[in-house]
């Protein structure tokens, strides 16, 4: 008898678009080409998230994503893409497209490795930001007789933000003093490494570019069951927004600049910052 989400299964199986995107690092695409081979992941453990993705007759994932401009980042696992032939793909192996913004679609397979060649379409570079990387991996494409492309838009959107960038730290800090015209307390929101321990941040007062949140306790200070608060005055206010500011979150999300409750958001702060208290819960 055949089951509703096997059924389901299938036909997203069926519906996979034709090009497929492995997004990667120029280094990591050199070995992929290379060795002419994929190396997927342990579905056990990487699906520990979400086990109703594990599929037990399947060991093994890997995956892709069905938009060329999903990660158009300076992120170094970015910085191009391997395009493969989704229809050809899934023909040879378990292909299930989720629609989720990161492993929107999922390759199943027993096997240790997946070909290359046999569905490779092209390469796209998408990180132009830094030349001499990008100029070494397209050589080595081209030694390849590889077909590639080159993105620059992530250059030309760098430019374009950086020359508005004045504006908008001027924007941001405005909005941050009409709101806390008397400061605010951020709350530690970094996880801490596994060197690390609580009782580091008893010894030291001053913590170095931590990630905190707007007068509430953000998901990583009570997972780690401990609060450790700032006060952060309005003087500050453009002192420690630079790296926030200046960071990929504001091109992809410029509504924070007039956001009308900046309570519980998460800021990337710069410099060391004096801890005023630390509280376990």
């Amino acid at each position: 008898m055949i089951k509703l989400i096997d059924l389901l299964k299938e036909v997203v199986n069926n519906n996979t678009s034709k090009l497929i995107y492995h997004f990667t690092s120029f280094s990591s695409a050199e070995k992929i080409i290379q060795s002419d081979r994929f190396k997927p992941s342990e579905a056990e453990t990487f699906f520990e998230y979400d086990i109703t993705r594990i599929l037990p007759e399947y060991k093994n994932v890997l995956f892709f994503t069905q938009d060329e401009n999903r990660f158009n980042t300076e992120g170094p696992s970015d910085q191009c893409a391997l395009v493969l032939d989704g229809t050809k793909l899934s023909k040879d192996y378990k292909v299930i497209s989720y629609g989720d913004p990161y492993e929107e679609v999922v390759v199943y397979t027993n096997d240790k490795y997946i070909p290359l060649y046999p569905y490779l379409n092209s390469v796209i570079v998408k990180n132009t930001l830094q030349k001499s990387k990008r100029e070494k991996f397209i050589k080595f494409l081209e030694d390849k007789n590889i077909k590639y492309s080159v993105d620059y838009s992530l250059e030309t959107n760098k430019k374009e933000y950086l020359s508005k960038l004045p504006e908008l730290k001027k924007q941001f800090v405005s909005s941050l003093i009409k709101q806390f015209p008397n400061g605010f307390i951020g709350y530690l929101n970094t996880p801490l490494s596994s060197s690390q321990e609580k009782n580091l941040l008893d010894t030291n007062s001053y913590y170095s570019y931590p990630t905190i949140t707007i007068n509430e306790p953000g998901k990583y200070a009570l997972k780690n069951k401990f609060l450790v608060k700032f006060k952060i005055e309005p003087k500050n206010y453009e002192k420690y927004i630079n790296w926030y500011v200046e960071g990929d979150n504001l091109v992809r999300n410029p509504n924070i600049l007039n956001s009308d409750n900046y309570n519980g958001m998460e800021l990337y702060l710069k410099g060391e910052i004096k801890i005023d208290s630390i509280s376990y819960l």
